[in-house]
């Protein structure tokens, strides 16, 4: 042993271990504070230790081997001596090197993967069923309520169980009834293990249901029955078969999973409205909600105590709000839906769906903190009711949770794959995280499931543009308009990518009310001015009053952006005002619009309130990376700031970046807050760059 530790002091093995430890800390002391500044991920540092610590025996294993003398890396004389010459200083770095670089590889995916929630879960839970829409055998097609109704109440109440995972309505319901070979598919596509599908037969006074429980792993049916029975029996034949589903899934009605709490009407006439409520509700139009208010109102009206009934209404209410999909004031939606449910929870404390139409209320009150509790309430209750997840995203949105917002929409999809709002925000959650091809697959499922909404297509579109892929992208909003010519949003999306295919002659008939970018587009700052202003005046709120003041900005008219941002202002240095009530919007976040402040504030000459803003807008960022957003409009939004900041190798950097990753916007050339970096070289280098993609994509568009 004492030989050993002479051969590593002659081969000076220990003092280089010290000179390394040396250097790790000192790189790990620059990264903590190097890394952070250029915005990169936390999980950045943890990469460098990892290196660092790989590092360290093969820095051994080469310091046995070579001296590091003046004249350079040297074979140890003993070794020289022996005859092992085989070993060469270069070949023994580029080895270390390759190791390291394979180590740094494998961890970085580690890290960035774990980063992240991940999108697709391969494994399929067990135990697991999907509940398809049965079929109405009745030859009536008014009787396709009750075929879905049953179905629907099946879905409800095994929903209820806690170690039972059970596809959402929303997706089970959007396949076709299928042929017996198709049921392997879709319980992949849903991600369950059993598939039960069945169909139903009334006539008159009498219903006949027919079930087949079917283990999709193998394709047999592992129970079939029917039930023929007079209709009032409804209720009984729904507790029949859930009880040998759930033997036959090895489910146990007890202990921790509980029997599933079940609210009943007193008479078949009120649950029979309640199940066209609900069959008119999942349509979701205006008219079709209409209806089901109609429905839900009868069914109260027939049985009083009927706790679902209270809730169907309640939702109902607050969809045709104008807060939703209807025109009705929200003012009087809530006071209408508040005794409703007061009334639901007085009679049924217990029913998940109450909790759920509770929270949903909430959150419309801007109660937060409320909604947030009842909706937990309604998934402990019910932990596959996957509306009340989606409500749950929707307030840890407005609360600014990202993260949890994230997490509760991904526990949605997992029970509701097919969902169309669900992929339309999965789509958009993943985008800004810069996860594009995973985004891209939840548009692709919006499509696929259906595939005569413009939405699919649209949220196709905004992907691909904000990726670089310009062409492509007008493309999916083509495709996106010919189905919906009238759909607003596809027709300002549209119109703003001419604009960064510098297309404005394309641009302007699409972005009505918006003129004032066709001319900064145009390089006509004094008609664009004027265009705002007209826009301001007929809506004088936040986002008029940002869109005309960065207008004036673009004209040099810095005392009129001022005095429009101001007034909204009021406390901004503490952070309070308009500009401070961050709305979830992270890329039309009040920050952005205090970015625009800060800059009115730095040319009018006030350069300390300024950049005490650029303080404050500063954190928002490193906010919206704590949470894991990673996309080039950050970056351009970023770079301005760096900019204003007076920190240019910092600006163009994080510009490259945003370029680099597909940022192609017209507002870069003529950007106020670059000033000080447009007549670097690097800046023009940018500008040519975007340039010379611009021009690729018009001519993949024969433009």
């Amino acid at each position: 042993m004492n030989g050993f530790f002479s051969e590593l002091k002659r081969r000076k093995v220990l003092q280089a271990c010290g000179l390394y430890l040396v250097g790790a800390w000192l790189v790990l002391q620059v990264a903590s504070i190097v890394l952070p500044a250029l915005f990169y991920p936390d999980w950045s540092l943890t990469l460098v230790l990892y290196l660092l610590i790989i590092g360290f025996p093969l820095f051994i294993i080469f310091a046995w081997f070579f001296d590091l003398s003046m004249d350079g890396l040297k074979q140890d004389v003993e070794d020289r001596k022996r005859g092992l010459r085989g070993i060469k200083p270069g070949a023994a770095l580029l080895l270390a090197l390759l190791v390291m670089i394979g180590s740094g590889t494998f961890f970085y995916q580690k890290l960035a993967r774990d980063a992240n929630v991940p999108l697709v879960d391969d494994a399929i839970d067990e135990p697991s069923v999907a509940v398809l829409p049965f079929a109405n055998l009745s030859g009536n097609p008014d009787q396709q309520y009750l075929a879905e109704g049953i179905a629907d109440e099946l879905i409800n109440t095994l929903a209820r169980i806690q170690n039972l995972k059970v596809a959402a309505r929303s997706s089970s319901f959007l396949v076709d009834y299928p042929d017996e070979g198709d049921i392997p598919h879709i319980a992949q596509r849903l991600g369950v293990s059993h598939v039960l599908e069945g169909s139903v037969q009334r006539t008159e006074d009498f219903i006949s249901i027919s079930v087949n429980l079917i283990d999709a792993r193998d394709g047999f049916i592992r129970w079939s029955d029917n039930f023929e029975r007079q209709i009032a029996d409804v209720y009984t034949i729904q507790d029949e078969i859930i009880a040998i589903i759930t033997s036959s899934l090895e489910l146990e009605l007890t202990g921790n999973s509980g029997s599933p709490k079940v609210s009943r009407a007193s008479s078949i006439d009120a649950y029979n409205l309640y199940l066209q409520g609900r069959y008119f509700f999942e349509k979701r139009t205006v008219r079709d909600l209409e209806q089901a208010q109609r429905y839900f109102e009868n069914a109260i009206a027939r049985d009083p105590g009927f706790a679902p009934a209270y809730s169907g209404l309640v939702d109902t209410l607050l969809f045709l709000s104008d807060g939703a999909y209807g025109a009705m004031p929200l003012s009087g939606q809530l006071s209408a839906a508040v005794p409703l449910i007061n009334r639901a929870l007085e009679l049924d404390p217990q029913l998940a769906e109450v909790h759920a139409s509770l929270g949903f209320l909430r959150m419309f009150e801007t109660d937060y903190l409320a909604s947030e509790a009842a909706l937990k309430r309604a998934i402990e209750l019910s932990p596959n009711l996957s509306r009340a997840l989606v409500w749950l995203y929707i307030t840890y949105e407005r609360m600014l949770r990202p993260r949890d917002a994230f997490d509760t929409l991904y526990r949605a999809y997992s029970l509701d794959p097919l969902a169309e709002v669900i992929n339309a925000n999965m789509a958009a959650e993943l985008w800004i995280r810069g996860r594009n091809e995973e985004a891209l697959q939840a548009a692709g499922r919006i499509i696929q499931a259906n595939p005569e909404s413009p939405l699919g297509y649209r949220r196709s579109g905004r992907l691909t543009w904000t990726s670089g892929n310009l062409g492509e992208a007008v493309t999916w909003y083509r495709q996106s308009m010919e189905l919906a010519p009238d759909d607003r949003n596809s027709h300002i999306e549209l119109g703003s990518l001419y604009l960064d295919l510098q297309l404005p002659e394309e641009a302007e008939p699409l972005l009505q009310g918006l003129a004032h970018l066709v001319h900064l587009a145009s390089g006509m700052p004094d008609e664009a001015v004027a265009a705002a202003e007209r826009q301001y005046r007929n809506n004088p709120s936040l986002i008029s009053a940002v869109a005309l003041a960065k207008t004036e900005a673009r004209a040099g008219n810095y005392e009129r952006s001022l005095a429009l941002l101001e007034p909204f202002a009021d406390g901004a240095d503490q952070g309070e005002g308009m500009l401070f009530q961050r709305s979830g919007i992270y890329f039309w976040d009040p920050q952005i619009a205090a970015l625009e402040l800060s800059l009115a504030r730095l040319r009018t000459g006030d350069a300390a309130g300024g950049n005490r803003l650029l303080d404050e807008v500063r954190e928002h960022y490193a906010f919206l990376e704590s949470e894991g957003f990673d996309h080039p409009l950050i970056d351009y939004q970023k770079a301005r700031l760096m900019a204003l900041r007076g920190e240019a190798d910092q600006a163009l950097l994080l510009l490259r970046r945003a370029v680099d990753n597909g940022w192609r916007s017209w507002k870069t050339r003529d950007e106020p807050a670059f000033a000080m970096i447009r007549s670097l070289p690097a800046f023009d280098q940018l500008l040519d760059d975007m340039d010379t993609e611009v021009t690729r994509q018009r001519d993949l568009l024969g433009l």
